[in-house]
């Protein structure tokens, strides 16, 4: 074979070789990314009274933690920590639960996780 015939095959082998690869790539992002099913999605039904009263009381908490209390950190807002801990603990207490807090000291402030269990339902039988 002369140098000019065997640089036309190393050629064509990495065309295929290129053509192979593109393909399995082009196989696996279909398998990652392809929806399994049908993609029809049905719209929601609308809320009734009490989900729409429940989200209107989402939206408000939002806006208070978010918007009114703000940032809350330590070492920087740590009044505002104390604020959002405060509010937590009362609105788990307005839901029937009993909260707990675990206190911690970070960087000289004094912290808290809030701790509510919710009740078993559906307890396991016990043999």
């Amino acid at each position: 074979m002369t140098p000019v015939g065997a640089w036309n095959e190393i050629i064509k082998l990495m065309k295929v070789a290129v053509l192979l690869g593109a393909l399995l790539l082009a196989g696996a992002l279909w398998w990652m990314l392809g929806t399994p099913g049908s993609a029809k999605v049905e719209p929601l039904p609308p809320l009734n009274a009490e989900q729409s009263e429940l989200a209107q009381q989402l939206r408000n908490d939002i806006h208070l933690l978010s918007v009114d209390i703000g940032e809350r950190n330590i070492p920087s807002h740590p009044a505002q920590l104390a604020r959002a801990a405060t509010f937590i603990d009362r609105s788990l207490e307005s839901a029937g639960y009993v909260p707990q807090s675990q206190w911690y000291t970070a960087a000289g402030s004094q912290c808290g996780n809030i701790i509510a269990e919710v009740p078993e339902t559906n307890p396991m039988p016990t043999s």
